[in-house]
């Protein structure tokens, strides 16, 4: 008989972040197709997808792997109407400053972008879940400017491509005997770098 395992599709690392602010770093914006069904698919072709460096806390950010975790927005940035855009409050707020009318933004050129998230453990439903939600009240956090060295950047920047690939950097010794398959996804276990 073939072994199957329920495996639902996430973008984002199970996680082992409490609920509460954590600092992070933005580390790529892309853009995605908006999947049928959804209620932004009425009014767009595609949405931007948001890639955080999560944290635990600043303590352990240069000996914990940062968990990955992504939010999504609509395509549009603006400051006008009767709501700000969560792209452009999210972008504002990590620059620390308004956006010009008309100004343009190379993301890829600022980033990595500190900034803090707002971290959630509940589902749609209030229930508890394995996975972690970013509110979408994003804060900035100047103080990790001063905290992004070079070093870091470099960490964070093949960090996000090893993700990008599918891959988790370094893979864990393969245990002596196969486990047995669990009944939720087991948090993501994160190495030091």
């Amino acid at each position: 008989m073939p072994t199957m395992t329920y495996t639902p599709q996430h973008y984002s690392d199970p996680s082992n972040l409490v609920a509460g602010v954590h600092p992070a770093f933005l580390v790529a914006v892309t853009e995605e197709p908006i999947p049928d069904g959804w209620e932004m698919a009425k009014a767009h072709k595609f949405m931007y997808r948001w890639h955080f460096a999560v944290l635990d806390s600043v303590a352990t950010m240069h000996h914990i792997q940062p968990e990955y975790q992504t939010a999504v927005s609509s395509p549009i940035f603006s400051a006008a109407g009767k709501q700000v855009s969560k792209a452009y409050a999210w972008m504002s707020a990590m620059l620390g400053r308004a956006i010009a009318l008309n100004e343009s933004l190379d993301t890829d050129a600022l980033l990595p972008l500190p900034c803090q998230v707002l971290i959630s453990r509940s589902d749609k439903a209030g229930q508890p879940s394995d996975y972690a939600t970013i509110d979408s009240k994003l804060l900035g956090w100047p103080e990790g400017a001063a905290l992004l060295t070079d070093d870091l950047k470099k960490k964070l920047t093949l960090w996000w491509h090893m993700k990008h690939a599918g891959n988790d950097e370094p893979a864990a010794p393969a245990p002596a005997a196969p486990a047995a398959p669990s009944p939720a996804p087991a948090p993501a276990t994160r190495h030091a770098w």
